[in-house]
Order: C-alpha cells, then sequence, then structure tokens
C-alpha cells in the first residue's frame, strides 16, 4: 500500500498524508470500545458526551491493534494493564475537559509488522490534530502526546501549566527518568498549535526512515536549531546528541543556573528546565517549580505521568532510586561527577544517581529543586 511506501520513504515527497480517516467513539469507564475497521483518529467520549468543536487541549494515544491495547506491559516486575491504562488516559481527560483522542491501527497489514516503523504514525495524528478546524476556525491549542503504557499519576496538573513555564516554547518535553540520560522521549510530549510546531511535525515526518522513532526526533531537534548534520546510528546519536546539545545557545532557569550547567555538562542530566529554540527540555528527576516532573520511570515520585514501572508490583518490593555508576562501578562518596562522561561511551551515569549524589552534596539552591523524599 502506498500507506507503507510512505513510511520507508520509498515515494516521492515529505508531507504528512492528511488522508488519516477522523471518527467519533463512545467508551465505557473501564476503556472498552467497538474498534473501527481500518487506520483512523478517533475521538473517544465518554457515553452521553457531547461532541465539540476542536479547542483548549486535547491528548493523543496510539495502538496498533486491539489484541495490542489487551496485553499487559511488565517492566521491573511491575505488570500494567494497558487497557487500564487507557481508561485512566480517559478519566484523567474527563476531569480536566482536556478532548481524548487515539490513533488506532496500522499502515498496512504486514506479514511481520514493524512496531517502531508504525509509532511513526504518531505524528501524523499529531499534524491532523493541530490542523483540525471548527466551524468558527477553532482549533487546538496544543497536543500532548503519550504512549499508550503512559500512566497519568498526578490528575490535577494540566499540560497548560507546564506550556507557561516558557511561553515562547512550542515544545515540551523530557528525557528519560531512568537509565542513561538522553536527548528527549519520544513517548511523552507537548506540542503547542503554531506554524512552527506544525513545521516540525514535518520535519519528523521526513525522517520517518530513520529507526528508531527517537533517532528521527533527535535529528528533527536538532535540525530546528541549525544542526543538519544527521546521526549514523542509535548508538551514535545516544552517545553524541547530548554532547552537541551543550554547543547550542541556552536559555530559561538551567541556563541562569551554574548548578544546573556544571550537572548538565558533567552528566547530561538536567536539573532545571532548559529552554533552546522553541523547545523547552524538562528535568526527569528534579522539580519544575511548583510542578511535579513531565515523566518518571515508577508511580512513587508524583509525576505527572509514570511511563514505565507503572503497574502493581508481582514480586517483593525492591529500593527504588539509582544504584550504579555506569560500568565505571558504584562510588558513593563522589560527589564530582567526575566519573560520568567517558569520551568513548558518552554519559555513563544514570540521572537518578546524579539526583542522589548532588542533594546529597549541595542540595537546592541556585534554581535546583531537589525532589521530595
Amino acid at each position: 500500500m502506498w500507506w507503507w511506501g510512505l513510511l520507508l520513504g520509498h515515494a516521492v515527497g515529505d508531507v504528512i498524508p492528511a488522508a488519516v480517516p477522523a471518527v467519533t467513539i463512545r467508551a465505557n469507564a473501564s476503556g472498552h470500545f467497538p474498534w473501527p475497521a481500518r487506520l483512523a483518529l478517533c475521538e473517544i467520549l465518554p457515553e452521553g458526551a457531547m461532541v465539540r468543536p476542536p479547542g483548549g487541549h486535547a491528548l493523543l494515544t496510539y495502538a496498533t491493534d486491539e489484541r495490542y491495547l489487551d496485553g499487559t506491559q511488565t517492566k521491573a516486575k511491575r505488570a500494567l494493564s494497558l487497557r487500564s491504562a487507557f481508561a485512566a488516559k480517559l478519566e484523567y481527560c474527563a476531569r480536566n475537559r482536556i478532548r481524548c483522542f487515539a490513533l488506532l491501527g496500522r499502515f498496512a497489514d504486514e506479514p511481520k509488522p514493524c512496531h517502531t516503523c508504525h509509532q511513526m504514525l504518531r505524528v501524523a495524528g499529531l499534524a491532523a490534530l493541530l490542523d483540525r478546524r471548527g466551524p468558527s476556525d477553532e482549533r487546538f491549542e496544543s497536543v500532548t502526546y503519550a504512549d499508550l503504557d503512559a500512566l497519568p499519576v498526578t490528575m490535577d496538573v494540566t499540560p497548560a501549566m507546564y506550556l507557561a513555564i516558557a511561553p515562547q516554547a512550542d515544545l515540551v518535553g523530557s528525557a528519560n527518568a531512568a537509565g542513561m540520560p538522553i536527548l528527549m522521549n519520544s513517548g511523552m510530549f507537548i506540542v503547542r498549535n503554531t506554524p512552527w510546531g506544525r513545521a516540525f511535525l514535518e520535519a519528523w515526518w521526513a525522517r520517518r526512515a530513520q529507526l528508531p522513532d527517537q533517532l528521527s526526533l533527535w535529528e528533527a531537534l536538532f535540525a530546528s536549531w541549525g544542526d543538519a548534520e544527521p546521526f549514523a546510528n542509535y548508538a551514535q546519536g545516544h552517545r553524541e546528541a547530548l554532547v552537541r546539545l551543550l554547543a547550542q545557545s541556552m536559555g530559561g532557569p538551567c541556563a541562569s543556573s551554574k548548578t544546573c550547567r556544571r550537572i548538565l555538562a558533567a552528566t547530561g542530566c538536567l536539573a532545571a528546565p532548559l529552554v533552546i529554540g522553541k523547545v523547552l527540555l524538562l528535568p526527569a528527576r528534579f522539580g519544575v517549580g511548583a510542578l511535579p516532573p513531565l515523566q518518571a520511570d515508577h508511580l512513587y515520585s508524583g509525576a505527572w505521568f509514570c511511563h514505565k514501572k507503572c503497574g502493581p508490583l508481582e514480586a517483593p518490593r525492591r529500593r527504588l532510586g539509582g544504584h550504579s555508576w555506569g560500568r565505571h562501578g558504584r562510588r558513593a562518596n563522589d560527589t564530582s561527577f567526575s566519573r560520568c562522561r567517558d569520551r568513548v561511551s558518552g554519559f555513563v551515569c544514570r540521572c537518578a544517581d546524579v539526583v542522589d549524589t548532588h542533594c546529597a552534596a549541595a542540595g537546592s539552591g541556585d534554581g535546583v529543586r531537589c525532589p521530595r523524599a
């Protein structure tokens, strides 16, 4: 099909396809609804809710098929029902009057479907929502994308609160909360409905053949900052993206904090919000003013969304937080971050360890607020 050709870069042109069918679907409280017959951008409404024109903020998630939606994801011995995570998104949206959408389906029926490839469909869904207009030219102010396995935790936080941190930013995201630091996680972010936001989605879509999808996201980010040099592969992107980030013109609270700049340069981890061009990067562990982290890897952090270890524990509880200094080994008394950056491997410390080490050594201050115990 021509959809699949577009994905793999065989078709001419990089314009995001506009022919994604739009439908309205009613869901019950447990998140069950009739699955569409083909790829569709669906507004999911609670039973009895009225259809409204665009306006305010919207949330988008994506599922390739009903079998995936009915599955269970287990990470770190925590099992999360994806259907329950979907139902939680519906509850969150209803409570905060945020429109809930789901992109459902695949490019084509393939014998061996590429899950990572299909993830690029989220970009087409996001663009379609930014383009949507009401009878009086109403439109959405922003769209938040959240992976199906992302679970809302703090129900009284809204996208508008994060967008207000940096009114000049049209894209808000954060790195992983666990593991080695990366530039931005593609499973949870907010796009403001502006010409820049729409153009950024076009730039991301143009790199859809560059897999995995996080690599294409990072390349599109650097292109927006005037650095169009591609990464050879994901390993190079993971190793070099943060180093190249340090060469950009920085703004926001992190740029004005010596502590935040020092931690970023030595570890690759953010300790305060950082603005580069039209992009706001948020810390995954440190506080963001009065707001919780955008996303975190477990339920106990009090983040807006949990996006890793979000289900009930299947085994006796283990200690949460960082526990290693990468391949350099544990250095419990090292507060200098001197072992976090390696010329060959890039940044090798977990941001969880960076938080523990910084807060033990220096505590909050200079624009950096340590997480609550």
